[in-house]
């Protein structure tokens, strides 16, 4: 019996040793994890407020979504290393712009990405023609981001409008800093109040850092 004892407590004190850590054993965890955070700023580099910021793998699905900061900031938080698109809207005087872009995430660093929705900006020069013995050195250009239908009322036109410009004597009418990657509906009207149609485009494109030029016709 005595025997029996010292063979179980034998076993016992072999496998309560070899079930100990090893003392110089050392337990790494890997952190696949980084921080973003995106400042939203204007063409004089200052801080944008009450900008929307989106980030996303993908154009279907956002990660994050938030408003920037009085410093024009956004806190991201934590993401996984990797790829991830941003994307920053901002307006000014009643006009979105919007910018995207692709960032890496690296693991264990802090990323901060700058995004200016009004650099991503470019011009349109229309040149408008008509064979109707219609004046188009003294017409009022409408640039809308999408149509009112066949028979608008000026008042729809004006009240719908991103920008508005007026031709001169040659008939030709610039527009300058409109949010790129966007296309844009044209109409034409008088001060009177009269409304033409616009021939051969009826929208068009404006793209950045470059000046678009299209010839119109109005009848």
């Amino acid at each position: 019996m005595k025997r029996l004892n010292f063979i179980i407590l034998l076993l016992s004190s072999i496998l309560f040793f070899s079930c100990e850590k090893d003392p110089d054993e050392i337990t790494v965890t890997i952190n696949q994890q980084g921080n973003l955070k995106i400042k939203v700023i204007d063409n004089d580099k200052k801080p944008v407020s009450d900008a929307n910021v989106y980030v996303s793998y993908s154009t279907d699905y956002n990660l994050y979504e938030g408003v920037s900061d009085k410093s024009g900031m956004c806190d991201v938080g934590k993401l996984l290393q990797g790829s991830y698109l941003c994307y920053a809207t901002a307006e000014k005087n009643g006009v979105p712009y919007s910018v995207s872009e692709i960032v890496q995430i690296i693991a264990g660093s802090e990323k901060v990405l700058e995004m200016n929705p009004l650099a991503n900006a470019g011009a349109l020069t229309l040149y408008f023609y008509s064979y109707y013995n219609i004046n188009v050195g003294a017409l009022n250009v409408a640039l809308l981001p999408f149509s009112l239908g066949s028979q608008p009322s000026v008042d729809q036109i004006k009240s719908a409008a991103y920008f508005t410009g007026k031709t001169d004597k040659d008939g030709v009418v610039k527009f300058t800093e409109i949010p790129a990657e966007r296309r844009y509906n044209v109409y034409a009207y008088t001060d009177e109040g009269l409304v033409y149609r616009v021939y051969d485009y009826s929208y068009v494109y404006a793209y950045k850092n470059t000046e678009q030029k299209y010839t119109l016709e109005v009848y």
